[in-house]
């Protein structure tokens, strides 16, 4: 089961580079990117994956500030890695039941 998790989150980081995007790694949060290019393709791909969910609203609210927080931030990138795994296990038709 292991090894096929290992397989899958290779795979999601060739999905990010094929996006264009610096892959997210929820384990280790202090990768960042600082291409304009990657972070304008991001936030393209976050709001589309929000609208699609029908949680926009959530994520755009910054409450008075001019960036969002740390928090939102994180919860904006686990959204469209979330995004990313589930489109590789719809591409490799990659189920459930084949990790147990």
């Amino acid at each position: 089961m292991a090894k096929n998790n290992e397989t899958i989150e290779g795979l999601v980081v060739l999905e990010y580079l094929n996006l264009g995007i610096m892959p997210f790694y929820p384990n280790q949060p202090g990768i960042v990117t600082a291409d304009k290019k990657a972070k304008r393709r991001f936030r393209k791909i976050w709001r589309k994956v929000a609208s699609d969910r029908k949680v926009l609203e959530h994520y755009v609210i910054l409450e008075g500030k001019s960036h969002p927080s740390k928090s939102k931030l994180w919860r904006r990138k686990n959204l469209v890695h979330s995004w990313i795994t589930g489109r590789v296990k719809k591409k490799y038709d990659i189920s459930l039941r084949e990790n147990l």
